[in-house]
């Protein structure tokens, strides 16, 4: 999938911003992949969560914002990862 200059390529579980391929973890690529899927639209925290750590996840709540913070990091885009407040998180369509 293409998002301006970002593409997240899910069969290769390979994502690049331009010609820089980013060096992600499996849980940010997953949280990326996610978001991406769903770009524009709200993801609810909860959803986040249940799809990366399952039922477990009121222990991984603050696991969730580790990997949103390196994630953001890596992608050296501030606002396009948006924190909408007591909702969850909306990715913008076009990040560059």
């Amino acid at each position: 999938m293409l998002l301006g200059d970002l593409e997240v390529d899910l069969d290769r579980r390979v994502a690049a911003l331009g010609s820089r391929t980013l060096a992600l973890t499996a849980t940010e690529f997953d949280l990326l992949a996610l978001l991406a899927g769903q770009a524009g639209s709200v993801v609810t925290r909860e959803r986040i969560l249940d799809a990366l750590w399952g039922d477990a996840f009121v222990a991984s709540s603050r696991s969730l914002d580790v990997h949103l913070t390196g994630l953001r990091a890596k992608l050296q885009l501030p606002g396009f990862i948006v924190n909408v407040r007591g909702v969850g998180y909306r990715l913008e369509t076009d990040p560059s």
